[in-house]
């Protein structure tokens, strides 16, 4: 396999892993919005909880108050923590997508490179064949030019 077959297989593994990243990306800024939209209504619905209680409450039901706090609170936590790790894998996405990007530039940058080299190691070989071809040798063209 040549350098710049080599150096194509790469880039297209570079651009698969890069898409992955972005589809990953937007799949956790998706979820992020979905717990934040969740978040919005878990404090709705503790403020209509604290709202909801008449001035004559009855025991059982300022128990069913306080037990509905405590799981409204207990949510309200877990979408906390959740956005937090959504937040920090956010972050990490945002740096692989920086990386692969600079590897992805690294390698245009390196297979433009090949493909020139390759260009001019295909005209030597042609100006070599030429000159066999005439019978010269590279001193007599060489004093020709």
């Amino acid at each position: 396999m040549s350098k710049l077959q080599t150096m194509n297989r790469l880039a297209r593994l570079l651009e698969i892993e890069h898409r992955r990243i972005e589809l990953d990306h937007g799949a956790c800024a998706a979820r992020l919005c979905a717990l934040r939209d969740r978040q919005q209504s878990v404090a709705q619905e503790r403020a209509r909880a604290h709202e909801a209680v008449p001035s004559t409450e009855h025991a059982a039901l300022v128990g069913w108050r306080s037990a509905h706090m405590c799981i409204l609170a207990a949510e309200a936590r877990r979408v906390e923590a959740q956005q937090q790790h959504l937040g920090h894998t956010l972050s990490e996405h945002a740096a692989r997508l920086a990386l692969s990007t600079g590897r992805r530039q690294t390698l245009q940058r390196l297979t433009v490179s090949a493909e020139s080299e390759q260009h001019r190691d295909a005209q030597r070989l042609r100006q070599a064949e030429n000159d066999q071809r005439l019978g010269w040798s590279c001193r007599q063209r060489d004093t020709l030019r």
